[in-house]
């Protein structure tokens, strides 16, 4: 069981989101911006960090950098509706980060989950 941590603006994908990964047997909490994911992660260690690339206070990938520049070793799951080459460029300089298409089924979400999780353990 791994504790992961949603990032995602809108509060349905979130939701839905946390609830299939909980389904699988992991404990998650869901923040519904980067401002909040921030002030989550100071206070609470997590596995791995799932968060959609397009948010309304920054983009995800940017935001991963940031956290991985404080934890190394973090999993992550970047999703998209629509990969545009920078930011596909910038996924290629976080080792392991696993990227998520939307929309997405569940084999998909926990394939990549555990790909991430894998990559780094």
């Amino acid at each position: 069981m791994a504790r992961i941590l949603i990032v995602d603006d809108e509060k349905n994908i979130a939701e839905t989101t946390a609830a299939m990964l909980t389904q699988c047997g992991h404990e998650t909490a869901v923040c519904l911006s980067l401002a909040e994911a921030h002030e989550y992660l100071r206070a609470t260690e997590v596995d791995c960090v799932v968060v959609d690339v397009v948010l309304p206070d920054g983009n995800g990938v940017d935001f991963l950098g940031a956290v991985r520049g404080q934890r190394p070793g973090l999993a992550a799951v970047v999703v998209t509706g629509h990969l545009m080459a920078a930011t596909a460029e910038k996924v290629a300089l976080l080792p392991g980060v696993q990227v998520l298409d939307k929309p997405f089924r569940l084999r998909e979400l926990v394939e990549r989950v555990e790909g991430a999780l894998n990559a780094a353990s």
